[in-house]
């Protein structure tokens, strides 16, 4: 059987135009978007014109004036996650939005350092290497396909050893949605992301999965 992941989450990330003053924990609970002791205990990086970054028990928040992402590493709070991004955009609903990714990612402890050899090796081969570089091993790998539902964008799924696993693999699956096409209700704002979020929320998890899974079992770990 191929190694369970030990480490797993799951992120969103919008590219648009932000305003990271505003993105205080304390404008969350104030909407209701956390509690009020969640915005109180925050653990807060840093806020200012350029960039707010803070976190909860649950999730992590970093926002620039051209990125907005949050994070979480605990599966009973991925549909939390999900839900913090609809619930800000709803109220923000007028915030230029292009681009959006849902990814998935995960830690897994390989069986051996042999596993990851020929884990790394059969996704890579070091048969084009040889005579150029002195015992090849793979560091970073990223594959990148069609969508498969017509939106714009691609699916990219990236390989490389684990940072946080001794002798482990990181694997991520960023379902990346492009040219995001203008709300006809709403044309300078957030809705039609907001919307492909919501409706291809469960279809885009299940699609990283699958893939996951498929990849290791194909590798033969």
């Amino acid at each position: 059987m191929p190694p369970a992941a030990e480490i797993r989450g799951m992120s969103i990330v919008l590219l648009g135009d932000f305003d990271p003053r505003i993105f205080a924990p304390a404008w969350f609970g104030k909407n209701e978007l956390i509690r009020p002791t969640e915005a109180d205990e925050a653990d807060v990086e840093i806020v200012n014109p350029e960039v707010a970054e803070f976190g909860l028990d649950w999730v992590r928040l970093q926002v620039t004036r051209e990125h907005f992402a949050v994070d979480t590493s605990q599966d009973a709070f991925f549909e939390a996650s999900r839900d913090l991004v609809l619930g800000t955009f709803e109220l923000l609903r007028h915030t230029p939005l292009k681009a959006m990714g849902i990814n998935r990612h995960e830690h897994r402890r390989m069986n051996s350092t042999k596993a990851w050899r020929e884990f790394s090796r059969a996704l890579a081969p070091n048969g084009p290497w040889q005579g150029l570089l002195t015992e090849p091993e793979m560091e970073d790998l990223t594959m990148q396909g069609v969508r498969p539902d017509g939106y714009k964008g691609c699916v990219q799924v990236t390989v490389q050893p684990s940072q946080r696993i001794a002798g482990g693999v990181y694997l991520c699956v960023n379902d990346h949605y492009a040219d995001i096409e203008e709300s006809a209700a709403d044309p300078a704002g957030a809705s039609a992301a907001m919307e492909i979020l919501r409706e291809n929320w469960q279809s885009s998890r299940e699609r990283s999965f699958r893939i996951l899974e498929q990849l290791v079992r194909n590798s033969e770990v």
